[in-house]
């Protein structure tokens, strides 16, 4: 089950259940429309309903960053549970171009930041 709601220039997307790849793909179809209809500056991916995180779902949410990134948004991914981050780290597993946070509060910190900083190195 995933739920996906508009908070001020954020979109956060809560995967509140395990999803198969078929889903997961669905979803960055879904995201992608999303975000290009909205006038959302920034993905917020809550994965804390995720008991495992696997190679296609690492490469899955990292692809989604990469193509938020390649549109001028950015991305956080929050929720990623501390024994899952270690076995990420263990076997190598990455997510470009994503900032990675504990909390929603702390995503949006470092997302507002990006955006900031974006903002003043365009002028």
């Amino acid at each position: 089950m995933i739920r996906i709601c508009h908070l001020a220039m954020y979109l956060i997307v809560t995967i509140l259940s395990p999803l198969s790849d078929g889903e997961f793909l669905d979803l960055q179809n879904n995201l992608n429309k999303q975000i290009q209809a909205s006038r959302s500056q920034a993905v917020v991916m809550d994965v804390s309903g995720l008991d495992v995180m696997d190679s296609f779902t690492c490469r899955t949410l990292s692809d989604l960053s990469c193509r938020m990134k390649a549109q001028g948004k950015e991305t956080a991914i929050i929720g990623i549970h501390p024994e899952i981050e270690e076995s990420m780290k263990r076997f190598g597993l990455r997510l470009e171009h994503a900032a990675i946070a504990t909390n929603l509060e702390e995503g949006l910190a470092v997302l507002g930041r990006r955006i900031a900083t974006k903002r003043h190195g365009s002028n």
